[in-house]
């Protein structure tokens, strides 16, 4: 049990910094200036060109390591039934990444127009994949006096524009499929076209801007252990059981195709469903172990998939898990989805179809020119497609007479959308009824949870590692000013450190905030000289902080500082949760080996979040724990139903909510602090 000289120690020292940085407050308004941040030390020690990428380089090194091991797995692939375990453990590992899909609920589909072509026709149609939850489609049909019913069909998938289903180069496609005989059903993507889900008065709040809006979805759907991917691969599965329904669709004669954003849908759904008979992804196939996330970065949430690098699972093996089913890879020589990584992961995917019989059924055709559903990759889908679904092998031209469709004309309801449809809801809707389920379970079980077992799930979530396994601090630099070194926590991971510890102290405070060792806080706690103070740069924080990236759908304002380095750990199965916590940690040990004091922990900001983990999983560490502004301390599930709104992606965890939320921590971490 908690002594009373210890706890009156713990709220004499909490009071105390509460004191010295309300004083630091008022002593900055008089200033009307913050306190000058020295040079960087990390630069000055040339322990690092570039302090911004140090986060970005030491997860690529670990993506490296998984590029290794992955091609030591897939060398072991050789016979059939190697293939069929291979590509199983993959699929099973996809679909519990995603986390549980939902029941199959009626389609209700509804006609709500008809349009009248030279060649073809098209039907508007709205289904609901869930209760309520409506995905607006036209499908292409053939002239029936030329091509009798039934039909071989295609479900075609957009790539992140605005206009969804309208664009051109998607009902150009469909029409030039319809022309030929394939009945083509294009569906408007969550957020674009008819389907966009929140507004600024009549204005889409992410108008023009299809990736911010999928990472708004992305952001709250992580804290369930979803993803955009989640509900996109959900529609398309409906989207596959409505071509089905129909009677005038050749059921087992089903292709998919899609270009960019409809690329990645394409390829998930043609690894997980094997009624796709026929595939083609466009401008999306290359690899994420190269040029993607060395030379780019991360694309948004729905394309990065929990853990899918450590675990083994790369472009390739969306081909791969399909096999031998027919597979057709469109790229572009200019793309950003890097063409040779394109031709890659073709050759590992050839490998296998020709290892089983089949090398005709695994093709790649390269254009020249830049990202975009271009008229090659569309002549050159709807071949493959007639090939492999109607058994015609035939030279496809794309005619300048060929009739357009107006986005306008492909229109399924009035304006401004699903959104305005009789009860209609929406993923924040969906995620939200999800969250609030979660929330009564964690209640439930968290009434019997011991201690042990509390940290064990804490651990097994966001894979902090027990104290005995986390590396020492090893001290790499010195400033030569008595009060800035480095600590390398992890190999090329290193930690600016500020402090003042008096000779003979026995007690010190470890204040942490995300603004760095210098913020406002620390500056507070470092203006009285006779006390014991520590503040650090946790990774990413302070020197190490990313480059901000205003022009890319990780908006800043919207995902935090490194929305795009963020999903670099995600892919690799980790969060800055983790990284940080551990770091902190580190530094904790290391203080009380090298200085013998007791270390008493204060947090603010992001940081606060990062303190509760590292208390409560290893509370031997810190002889007390203050968290700064605790009313302002927000829950995870909070933001959940508040969505969208802004929240730091390097502040979530993978599925958190299913077990535990911040407020549970920090009544975690009060009940071990008064144990000990």
């Amino acid at each position: 049990m908690w002594n009373l000289a210890k706890k009156s120690a713990f709220f004499a020292f909490a009071g105390w910094c509460s004191l010295a940085l309300a004083h630091a407050q008022e002593q900055e308004d008089k200033r009307g200036a913050r306190s000058a941040i020295p040079a960087g030390i990390l630069k000055a020690s040339g322990l690092l060109e570039r302090p911004d990428l140090m986060v970005k380089q030491f997860l690529l090194a670990e993506i490296d390591a998984g590029h290794t091991n992955w091609q030591t797995r897939y060398e072991t692939v050789k016979t059939a039934d190697d293939v069929a375990v291979y590509s199983e453990e993959r699929r099973a590992f996809f679909y519990r990444q995603l986390g549980p899909l939902w029941e199959k609920t009626p389609l209700n589909p509804r006609r709500t127009g008809t349009l009248e072509k030279d060649g073809f026709r098209v039907e508007k149609i709205v289904f609901e994949s869930q209760p309520k939850f409506n995905v607006t489609g036209a499908l292409f049909l053939p002239d029936g006096a030329r091509f009798k019913p039934p039909y071989p069909a295609v479900l075609l998938l957009c790539g992140h524009n605005i206009e969804g289903k309208g664009a051109k180069n998607y009902q150009r496609v469909c029409g030039l499929g319809a022309i030929n005989g394939l009945a083509m059903f294009v569906v408007d993507p969550i957020e674009q076209g008819e389907r966009i889900q929140t507004f600024d008065g009549n204005t889409p709040r992410f108008k023009k801007r299809s990736g911010v809006a999928h990472n708004a979805i992305g952001a709250g759907s992580i804290l369930l252990g979803r993803s955009t991917a989640t509900f996109e691969v959900w529609d398309m599965i409906r989207a596959l059981d409505y071509l089905q329904w129909r009677t005038d669709i050749i059921p087992n004669k089903i292709g998919v195709a899609g270009c960019s954003g409809g690329g990645t849908q394409t390829a998930y759904i043609m690894a997980l469903d094997e009624r796709v008979q026929a595939a083609a992804p466009s401008c999306y196939i290359c690899s994420l172990f190269n040029a993607l996330t060395h030379i780019g970065r991360p694309q948004d949430s729905e394309q990065n998939v929990f853990g899918q690098l450590a675990f083994g699972m790369d472009h390739a093996d969306y081909c791969i898990m399909r096999a031998p089913l027919p597979t057709l890879i469109c790229t572009a020589t200019k793309d950003f989805f890097n063409a040779g990584d394109a031709w890659s992961s073709f050759r590992y995917a050839q490998r296998i179809y020709t290892r089983l019989g089949v090398p005709e059924k695994m093709a790649i055709l390269e254009s020249d020119g830049e990202h975009g559903y271009s008229q090659e990759h569309r002549e050159g889908t709807i071949r493959w497609m007639l090939r492999w679904l109607a058994g015609r092998d035939e030279r496809i031209t794309e005619r300048e007479s060929q009739p357009d469709v107006a986005a306008e004309e492909l229109r399924c309801v009035g304006t401004p959308g699903v959104i305005s449809l009789p009860g209609a809801r929406t993923t924040y809707d969906i995620n939200r009824d999800l969250a609030k389920r979660l929330a009564v379970q964690r209640t439930e079980t968290w009434k019997s949870m011991t201690p042990e077992h509390a940290q064990a799930l804490i651990r097994r979530r966001t894979g902090i590692r027990p104290l005995g396994e986390i590396p020492r601090a090893t001290r790499v630099y010195d400033a030569g000013n008595s009060r800035d070194f480095v600590l390398e926590t992890e190999k090329n991971c290193f930690l600016p450190v500020r402090v003042n510890i008096p000779v003979g102290t026995r007690e010190a405070s470890l204040y942490v905030d995300d603004k760095g060792r210098y913020s406002d806080g620390a500056n507070a706690l470092f203006e009285h000289a006779d006390k014991a103070v520590v503040s650090v740069d946790l990774r990413g924080w302070g020197e190490t902080m990313g480059a901000e990236q205003k022009s890319s759908s990780h908006a800043p304002e919207w995902f935090g500082q490194d929305g795009s380095v963020y999903y670099l750990a995600y892919l690799c199965g980790r969060s800055f949760v983790q990284m940080r916590a551990e770091d902190l940690l580190a530094v904790a040990r290391y203080l009380r080996d090298q200085y013998g004091v007791n270390v008493h922990l204060v947090a603010d900001g992001s940081a606060r979040t990062i303190a509760l983990h590292a208390a409560a999983v290893a509370p031997e560490c810190f002889a007390s724990v203050v968290i700064e502004n605790e009313a302002t301390l927000q829950t995870w599930h909070s933001r959940v139903l508040e969505a969208p709104r802004f929240i730091e992606l390097t502040d979530t965890v993978h599925g958190v909510l299913n077990d535990y939320d911040l407020d549970g921590l920090l009544r975690f971490v009060k009940q071990v602090q008064t144990r000990k």
